[in-house]
């Protein structure tokens, strides 16, 4: 499932939750108790290439190009071809060479670093341990994701399930070398909301622990292309003016982010 969502600062809670319940309907109250599980993974230099040309191939790639660059130049030389054209063949064949390895060097880059993001995001695992307010009811689950940033929002591939044992789980984690990296207290109030397109909506207005107000909107959708992402994320934002927060509060960084820059620790997303 995909998870689409933006969130965003709130300044004045009792203001922004009756603006919330004037046209959506009250779901239930939740105090979430989230521990974020991760692993040192493969470091960039451990790392193969990435398909296609790597760049010690590339680097004999260029040297056999600008040998055979240099042979041409001297067979023109001996044949008394003019100075000046043994030099185009040679600034030419700089040229070539300089441009290649620009692109190249340019291309590694992009994919090392987006290597690096999926690595990241698929270390991270959240365990969290819910309990219901008004029913008193309690549940933990474990939820894994795939985050992307799109413009204001975020794009999640979501993968979430309960489970009734939670010892017996992080004895699995430990033995799959995963360790408690960050923990987070959400206490949060749900809403429902059917948007103008037929979407189900659901907003939270939650009190973050240690960073303040915040309210998430959120679409679940199975597969969306970017038609359906864009549309739903036109829903989001109706959503957001209709709680009264302005644009300008979105708040882009991930919460285990800003919860580990808050306590001065390593980034935990």
């Amino acid at each position: 499932m995909t998870e689409i969502e933006i969130k965003a600062h709130v300044a004045d809670p009792d203001e922004t939750e009756r603006k919330i319940r004037s046209f959506a309907n009250y779901s239930r109250h939740v105090v979430k108790s989230d521990v974020y599980w991760g692993r040192a993974g493969v470091s960039p230099a451990s790392r193969s290439e990435p398909a296609g040309l790597s760049s010690a191939g590339f680097s004999a790639a260029s040297a056999v190009f600008t040998f055979f660059a240099a042979g041409a130049a001297a067979v023109c030389a001996i044949a008394g071809v003019p100075k000046e054209i043994i030099i185009v063949i040679c600034l030419g064949a700089a040229l070539v060479v300089a441009v290649s390895i620009a692109l190249t060097a340019r291309r590694l880059a992009a994919e090392t670093a987006a290597a690096e993001r999926t690595d990241k995001q698929a270390r991270k695992i959240r365990i969290r341990e819910e309990l219901d307010e008004d029913s008193s009811e309690r549940e933990t689950v474990v939820n894994y994701k795939r985050k992307e940033t799109r413009g204001l929002s975020e794009v999640n591939d979501e993968r979430e399930f309960s489970i009734n044992d939670r010892a017996a789980f992080e004895a699995l984690m430990r033995d799959l070398d995963f360790s408690p990296t960050i923990e987070k207290r959400k206490d949060t109030k749900s809403f429902s909301w059917r948007a103008p397109s037929g979407r189900d909506v659901t907003i939270e207005l939650s009190l973050i622990a240690e960073l303040g107000w915040f309210v998430e909107i959120e679409i679940l959708a199975s597969e969306p292309d970017e038609t359906e992402t864009e549309s739903a994320r036109l829903d989001l934002m109706d959503a957001l003016a209709r709680s009264g927060v302005s644009e300008s509060a979105i708040e882009m960084r991930y919460y285990s982010d800003m919860l580990a820059e808050a306590r001065g620790l390593s980034s935990a997303r």
